[in-house]
């Protein structure tokens, strides 16, 4: 589970940067944040996933990337390990734009 736990760490803080951070700064990135405050307008749901909300970037990253580098989960342990991963990534998130 230490892996569960450093793999939800790390994509918190890349969730964080890019939800948090790279939309206040000018970036390369500011024309993809503009898009998504677009779309946050008629479609909360699709724009919060894709980079609007920095709970929801992280928990998306952190799931996604823990599936493709270990698997679809078949077993129970698996499935522990993708939800602890993505807990861990949402409750550092949340805790990273408090200190913000």
């Amino acid at each position: 589970m230490t892996d569960a736990i450093l793999h939800g760490f790390l994509s918190a803080l890349v969730g964080w940067v890019w939800a948090g951070v790279l939309p206040n700064n000018p970036t390369p990135l500011a024309p993809w944040h503009d898009l998504l405050m677009r779309l946050e307008v008629n479609h909360p749901m699709i724009a919060k996933p894709l980079g609007a909300c920095a709970y929801c970037f992280s928990g998306q990253l952190s799931l996604w990337t823990a599936v493709y580098q270990y698997g679809w989960p078949c077993t129970a342990h698996s499935f522990a390990f993708l939800a602890v991963t993505t807990a861990t990534s949402i409750t550092v998130a949340y805790f990273l734009s408090k200190w913000q």
